[in-house]
């Protein structure tokens, strides 16, 4: 955990130095600490996440970039051709490499976040058409997982697993229903 922040802190960092405040900020990293890294990161940093899937089409990645106004992308690792393909036909794409550009801080960012501010935006599989984002609050995260704690009385003792993609709604409680009780996520 406490590694794990420090890398979220390191992020949060770089996102602010960067200018990037209060906006949509565009995840394609590896399943595992990188995205959840990325995930805190631009929450700390005041910003909301928008996780993008590497195995989608890239014109439906672009689509989701235009549509949640992303102009920075953060990236890691096996990443970084995709996110030059994004960055060749999305002007002024601003590109953070967490596998390189990000130092690990033990201080927090200290930023104030309203819980009505939003978190993330996930988008629907498009099965009706268009695929349509759907955005979520600081304070319905920490509702939802909340809710997800006291059914399942999670606590620092248990082990939970993360199958599903950072991309999929279903991978949010077992994310922030691990972090938020400090219990092991295994990716």
């Amino acid at each position: 955990y406490k590694t794990l922040n420090g890398l979220a802190n390191g992020l949060a960092t770089e996102i602010i130095t960067a200018g990037v405040i209060g906006k949509n900020i565009a995840l394609l990293l590896e399943h595992g600490q990188s995205a959840i890294t990325g995930m805190l990161g631009v929450l700390k940093s005041g910003n909301s996440y928008v996780p993008l899937d590497n195995t989608y089409p890239i014109e439906r990645l672009q689509y989701m970039m235009e549509d949640a106004d992303c102009q920075t992308l953060i990236v890691s690792g096996q990443m970084r051709a995709l996110a030059q393909q994004l960055a060749a036909v999305r002007e002024s794409l601003t590109i953070i490499d967490i596998t390189d550009d990000i130092k690990v801080r033990s201080e927090n960012v200290g930023l104030e976040i309203d819980p009505e501010r939003q978190a993330y935006i996930l988008y629907t599989s498009g099965s009706t058409g268009q695929a349509k984002g759907v955005m979520q609050s600081h304070r319905n995260v920490l509702h939802f997982t909340k809710t997800y704690t006291n059914n399942l009385h999670i606590s620092e003792q248990d082990r939970l697993s993360l199958l599903p993609t950072y991309s999929f709604d279903a991978s949010v409680m077992d994310i922030y229903g691990a972090l938020l009780n400090g219990a092991t996520l295994y990716p």
